[in-house]
């Protein structure tokens, strides 16, 4: 698998009095969540286990306390004063590296734009995740780029931002471990990671790919920290609102709703009882199918949208817990029986030739796919109900 290289060797001085005592990296976004954390959530999630941060020495063992064995963390071993680009040549010529992703330990950004950087198949040495429409203070102090429609000639801090700047995602090919060396070799321990990129731009060995209007931020300065945590919580829900079926009732009525719910518990850090969520949505079922009965179908409008709401808010409660919670079995058990409820309202409305085929198709279609997430929870050691196996099943009621 591909490894990822984490730089987290800054001393942070634009960020004091924060980084007085502890490097940048290990600034909190919310309670109990530090860039450091939200970076490696990233990576475990994308499939990357690899992981290696590259620190100053006296950094080393506030890091390896805080991201345990989420990732190696190794300490430069230079006395000098160094730029960015000297952690990444210690990385090449300490570890076995062939082609990795280059990540700063001071960048946050979304999954997106982390998905889109590891499908790319370009053979050039580099590969950057370019934002063409950056803000004003982004392109102050951002990587600028000019490139062509496939690949970049030029870069650096000082040229006029004409096609876009960098995000701090860099793919890394076995040929960028050449242009990496010779900038070293060419300036010392001064040479930036732009010095690099800059002599293989030269060749047209940088290409790009495009994450203009994806959410990132790069934290240089005490301003910067504070947008960061007010983007942490936009980036959560829109993330979210993308782990959902294609339904357009979910979609578009339940999600808007459950997200802002579930983001809010997760920020206020509120003791929530997963257990006694799922009772209450198994008796609103039961109230459902009870109204059905009785042919009372006006009084069961707002109930099945509430059924909905709770199942989808603990989802992403679930989702956002750190670290990430088991579901129980009771709690499945309960899950599937407020399924199988709504499941038998939804039979007793439908009169068509299959009626006696709908019901029992279908909860067995969910039983079968919340024992596959259980499974796969298990397996994987990652939190229950995964995006690729859940929206089948829970979309299995609409």
């Amino acid at each position: 698998m591909l490894p990822a290289v984490i730089i987290a060797a800054g001393k942070g001085t634009r960020l004091y009095p924060y980084t007085k005592h502890i490097p940048k990296c290990l600034l909190e976004l919310t309670v109990n969540t530090t860039i450091i954390d939200f970076i490696l959530q990233r990576l475990h999630s994308a499939g990357i286990k690899e992981i290696y941060i590259i620190t100053r020495d006296e950094f080393k063992k506030d890091i390896e306390s805080r991201v345990g064995e989420r990732a190696i963390v190794m300490a430069l071993d230079s006395t000098e004063e160094f730029n960015n680009l000297y952690p990444v040549v210690w990385a090449i010529r300490n570890i076995n590296l062939g082609k990795f992703l280059l990540l700063m330990s001071d960048h946050i950004f979304e999954k997106e734009m982390l998905r889109r950087i590891l499908a790319v198949s370009s053979e050039k040495a580099f590969v950057l995740c370019l934002d063409r429409r950056p803000s004003w203070s982004k392109a102050v102090e951002g990587l600028k780029v000019k490139c062509t429609l496939d690949s970049v000639y030029d870069v650096g801090k000082t040229i006029t931002p004409l096609h876009g700047i960098d995000t701090g995602l860099i793919m890394c090919n076995e040929k960028a471990h050449e242009y990496i060396l010779r900038a070293f070799r060419n300036l010392g321990f001064k040479a930036s990671v732009s010095d690099a990129l800059k002599l293989a731009a030269e060749d047209g060995e940088v290409g790009f790919i495009d994450v203009t209007g994806l959410q990132w931020l790069d934290i240089d300065v005490v301003a910067d920290l504070a947008k960061a945590r007010k983007l942490y919580w936009s980036i959560l829900r829109k993330e979210l609102r993308e782990e959902t079926s294609s339904d357009p009732f979910i979609k578009y009525l339940i999600k808007p709703l459950s997200t802002r719910l579930s983001t809010y518990l997760h920020r206020r850090n509120l003791p929530i009882n997963l257990l006694f969520l799922q009772v209450l949505s198994c008796i609103i079922a039961l109230i459902v199918v009870y109204l059905v009965y009785l042919n009372m179908y006006f009084q069961i409008l707002p109930l099945v949208p509430l059924v909905l709401l709770i199942d989808e808010t603990m989802y992403e409660f679930v989702l956002l817990s750190t670290p990430a919670r088991r579901v129980s079995i009771v709690a499945l058990l309960l899950r599937i029986l407020s399924d199988t409820l709504l499941m038998l309202a939804i039979g007793l409305l439908y009169t068509g030739p299959l009626h006696r085929l709908i019901v029992p198709l279908a909860v067995s279609g969910i039983v079968l796919m919340e024992y596959a997430n259980l499974v796969n929870s298990y397996v994987k050691s990652v939190e229950y109900v995964p995006k690729e196996i859940l929206p089948t099943a829970r979309g299995l009621r609409h």
